[in-house]
């Protein structure tokens, strides 16, 4: 009788000792959860897993690459800058052109120029970009024609793929410079664009009227000069600039800005509808009947029913990817990338970074040269680049990209910058492959202009090579 209430007084004592021991838990746990939120997890509840190691390019190249950057840029300086304007001059079709109203051949040097800038901070490329807005500022253009409110469709943008370069070009200088006045015309001249060349009803986003571009955006509709209403994977750079804005404007919730769900719209138009990811049935596709495609790269077309089709064109060819060619497009591809990386980054959705890392290895298997893994300028030598400095910073960074997906811009930085010099001369060949100066390739077509002495192809050429330097700049 003693024994059983000695061993009750020690099953007392436990008791009260546990219940002690789970208040002093349960208060320290309440302390460590109103200092780092609800969702923070005890150590306990944390899956132990041994630390990641990731593939990193070897970083002493990097002297290499900055005097291949820094005499690329000097070379297109010594070709295309305006000393007298400080600005790079305006051409048309590539050639000079002191009256020419488009800006979006300026643009693709100045695409070079701030990956350049990004990867250095060099002191005179900032002060170069500064005078390339004052000049765009200056009475040189019209404000409303810079943000798009008049003229949309004519003269400075021709077609929505211009006033993307043109919205990149501001939201970059905004981004390097911090003038906040580019970053005003940017958010015009997208709404614009938009409601210009976009699908769907007018909606009332964060007090904007913007379309719903449920139905993505066409490329033009200048149909009184025979163009046929078509869409096209060039809207996918103006999606990268919106998202960006999107960005930039509210850093904390990049879903609340006006820009933002039109753009998520678009975007997925665009996956749906030009991407090569599964076998796809296009009825009545043109006047030879249906077509069903199972042809599959995880590519993305160019066009969608340029020519009358009911659907992308070049789907009867799909697997055509050729300099100066092809059904898909480098930029494109490039674009789309940088898109579900952004996204990715806006809504931590891994359905976006699946999508940006399967592209990037797409084009690594299927727009490179077999024998140097160099990227093929395939469908617009003018714009092939433009994206590249946006693919480093949210396509190549992604977990999930290889090293021999970053090796393959490196390697054709360094194809274009020691094998790619036109002797005597400040241009580079736009081929890309081990032997560049056996391609000769004129623009435009049947015409006797090189086309590497064009504007936007050199500038292409120098920005893989800016490019290549950010992409080790951020290692």
């Amino acid at each position: 009788m003693k024994l059983s209430k000695f061993f009750k007084g020690i099953c007392l004592a436990l008791s009260l000792l546990m219940l002690f021991s789970a208040c002093q838990t349960a208060s320290e746990d309440d302390e460590t959860n109103s200092t780092q939120g609800t969702d923070a997890k005890t150590p306990e509840t944390e899956p132990q897993t041994e630390p990641v190691t990731k593939e990193t390019l070897d970083l002493t190249q990097i002297p290499a690459y900055t005097e291949y950057a820094a005499t690329a840029m000097q070379k297109l300086y010594n070709v295309f800058w305006d000393d007298e304007d400080n600005c790079f001059i305006r051409t048309a079709e590539g050639q000079p052109e002191p009256n020419a109203p488009a800006i979006w051949e300026q643009g693709q040097s100045i695409f070079a120029l701030i990956s350049y800038y990004e990867a250095t901070q060099d002191a005179d490329a900032l002060q170069k970009l500064n005078q390339q807005w004052a000049y765009l500022t200056s009475d040189a253009y019209s404000e409303r024609i810079l943000k798009g409110k008049q003229k949309l469709g004519t003269g400075c943008y021709y077609a929505q793929d211009d006033a993307a370069w043109g919205s990149l070009i501001f939201i970059g200088i905004y981004r390097n410079t911090g003038n906040t006045e580019a970053m005003e015309y940017a958010h015009d001249l997208i709404v614009n664009s938009y409601n210009h060349w976009g699908t769907g009803e007018e909606t009332k986003y964060q007090g904007t009227s913007i379309k719903s571009l449920t139905d993505g955006m066409y490329y033009t509709d200048n149909l009184e000069e025979g163009e046929s209403p078509y869409k096209s994977i060039y809207a996918a750079a103006m999606a990268v600039a919106a998202l960006e804005y999107c960005c930039l404007k509210n850093p904390t919730d990049p879903t609340a800005v006006d820009l933002y769900r039109p753009t998520l719209n678009l975007f997925h138009w665009l996956e749906d509808n030009m991407c090569r990811n599964k076998t796809k049935t296009y009825k009545d596709y043109d006047s030879n009947g249906s077509l069903t495609v199972s042809y599959v790269d995880y590519l993305y077309y160019v066009d969608y029913g340029r020519n009358g089709e009911n659907g992308p064109m070049g789907a009867r060819n799909p697997s055509n990817i050729a300099v100066n060619s092809s059904t898909t497009g480098l930029f494109g591809n490039m674009a789309m990338a940088s898109c579900a990386g952004l996204l990715y980054k806006i809504t931590n959705d891994t359905k976006y970074s699946d999508i940006a890392v399967r592209t990037v290895k797409a084009i690594s298997k299927y727009e490179t040269h077999s024998g140097t893994q160099t990227y093929i300028n395939d469908r617009d030598q003018g714009t092939n680049a433009a994206m590249t400095g946006y693919f480093v910073k949210y396509a190549l960074s992604l977990d999930g990209v290889r090293l021999s997906d970053k090796q393959v811009l490196l390697d054709t930085a360094k194809i274009i910058a020691t094998k790619g010099a036109v002797t005597g001369t400040d241009y580079y060949y736009t081929v890309w492959d081990e032997a560049p100066a056996s391609h000769t390739v004129y623009y435009p077509n049947n015409s006797q202009v090189y086309a590497y002495t064009c504007q936007p192809r050199m500038a292409t050429c120098v920005h893989m090579i800016t490019a290549a330097l950010l992409l080790l700049s951020m290692e």
